[in-house]
């Protein structure tokens, strides 16, 4: 259940499979549970081309966790054709009981 919402400020924005495809190639981890959101941002201050927020179930190891974050930073950089240094991924780690899918909330 990797899911990951992304920020760019280009229009038109990616195709958020493609982003998947990329993310998938370049984490080497099965995309079955991966999850891409694409919005529109207008930034101040420090600009990024992509900004991303990165949610993965505690169960993931850590190998598995920083696989998937520069994974993703790379599938971004990759498919809006901007350098790394554009790209920045915050990752969140969430605990049991964290998520709802289905109505239920998530055990793990």
């Amino acid at each position: 259940m990797p899911i990951a919402t992304c920020l760019v400020g280009t229009t038109p924005l990616p195709d958020p499979d493609a982003i998947v495809t990329a993310w998938r190639e370049r984490a080497r981890i099965d995309s079955d549970e991966m999850t891409v959101n694409v919005l529109h941002a207008a930034q101040g201050g420090k600009r990024y081309a992509a900004m991303a927020w990165l949610y993965v179930p505690s169960m993931w190891s850590d190998r598995d966790i920083t696989a998937l974050a520069e994974g993703l930073a790379a599938a971004l950089s990759h498919v809006l054709g901007v350098a790394p240094r554009a790209v920045q991924v915050l990752t969140t780690v969430l605990g049991p009981g964290s998520v709802v899918e289905d109505g239920a909330t998530l055990r793990w």
